[in-house]
């Protein structure tokens, strides 16, 4: 019918705008516009589609500002939506390691040996 839209379609759509949301806000960063990035990465999040990929840079963007318990809270959150990726730990390491949380930082490293060894520099 002329007008409407398939369900395949409609699918397919919402899942294209989160990746050029994405892709948006990770430009917005390489370019160093970290306020604009921010802000693509936290409206993409609260409109309830997080991805791991977004978390982790809104993570990073939060460490490099300083704002470090963000960027646990943001990690702690891609951790629980892919559990068995070495890069999230290591972010993790890092950012408790400057918290002076030694302990968790080499916790953080040691599940990174275990999912990925081959990856892993310490």
């Amino acid at each position: 019918m002329p007008g409407k839209k398939s369900r395949a379609s409609s699918r397919r759509r919402p899942g294209k705008r989160v990746a050029d949301r994405y892709d948006s806000a990770r430009r917005a960063y390489e370019s160093g516009d970290n306020r604009k990035a921010k802000s693509l990465l936290s409206a993409l999040i609260r409109d309830g589609q997080p991805t791991s990929s977004a978390l982790v840079l809104l993570a990073r963007i939060c460490a490099e500002s300083g704002e470090r318990g963000q960027s646990i809270k943001h990690l702690g959150r891609a951790l629980r939506l892919k559990p068995n990726d070495a890069q999230i730990h290591i972010h993790l390491a890092e950012v408790h390691y400057q918290e002076k949380a030694r302990d968790t930082a080499l916790k953080h490293l040691h599940e990174a040996n275990i999912i990925a060894p081959e990856n892993v520099q310490v």
